[in-house]
């Protein structure tokens, strides 16, 4: 929320939006969903960018930040393949009203892939992606991650269990304030997801949500997650009704 007094702008509260945006299918939408809830940032995974504008199957991440209106922004691409004569990238995205003044991506499993063919290549590749953020509080360090997909099961294994210990290593080497947001493709009550708890605060288990997908998806369960550590103030976490992708949106509010 944001006051206005003379030139300068107050922001009483913050809020992040969570979502995998099922790669932009649901353009116009995404765009809306954002639109309306208006948050300070944003953490986007199975975001594409598709240089020379909007392909008509799915919305290319430059015309959502020219229809949301962020001023920063961090891209960290997963997959690369050719479509319609150009070179289409999908991977994560961090959207930021306040300036991001560091960055950094660190693939957790595999590199990028240039030329991805799903047939012949194995599509995960994750990345925790880190834009700190220069509020009116001070700074925040926003993690973004996608998780490793096994088929099979929502309930991990050794390479999601390295991942999460990975990630559990890098949030105790920051300081001050860390929100991590993302699509983890596991269980709640997975060894993995509990790594992560042994270090940050699970906003979904807190407050007894128990699935995350939308009806356009046969899935249903917790997959999506946002975590904070530090002095967070919360005053208010939801997991939204509107519909933009297979998954659903999550909202995290906090006193700034």
């Amino acid at each position: 929320m944001v006051f206005v007094l003379g030139k300068k702008c107050i922001i009483s509260s913050m809020k992040v939006l969570q979502l995998n945006i099922w790669c932009g299918k649901l353009g116009k939408k995404i765009i809306d969903l954002v639109n309306t809830e208006d948050p300070e940032i944003v953490c986007f995974q199975e975001a594409m960018e598709f240089p020379g504008g909007r392909s008509f199957l799915f919305e290319d991440i430059n015309t959502i930040i020219k229809k949301t209106g962020y001023k920063h922004y961090y891209f960290t691409p997963h997959l690369g393949y050719s479509l319609m004569k150009r070179k289409a990238r999908m991977g994560l995205l961090i959207l930021s009203k306040f300036p991001i003044i560091e960055t950094e991506s660190i693939y957790v499993k595999s590199e990028y892939k240039e030329n991805f063919d799903l047939l012949d290549s194995d599509h995960n590749t994750q990345s925790l992606q880190r834009a700190t953020v220069k509020c009116d509080s001070g700074l925040i360090h926003v993690l973004n991650y996608h998780g490793y997909h096994d088929h099979n099961s929502k309930n991990g294994c050794d390479e999601t269990i390295r991942q999460c210990g990975f990630i559990a290593n890098y949030v105790n080497n920051l300081s001050g304030k860390i929100l991590l947001c993302g699509d983890f493709n596991l269980n709640p009550d997975s060894d993995s997801i509990k790594i992560i708890e042994s270090v940050m605060c699970n906003h979904v288990t807190l407050n007894n949500f128990n699935n995350t997908r939308t009806n356009l998806t046969e899935k249903s369960g917790v997959s999506d997650y946002i975590f904070s550590k530090g002095n967070f103030e919360n005053t208010s976490f939801k997991v939204l009704d509107e519909i933009a992708s297979d998954h659903c949106a999550l909202t995290f509010e906090f006193k700034e």
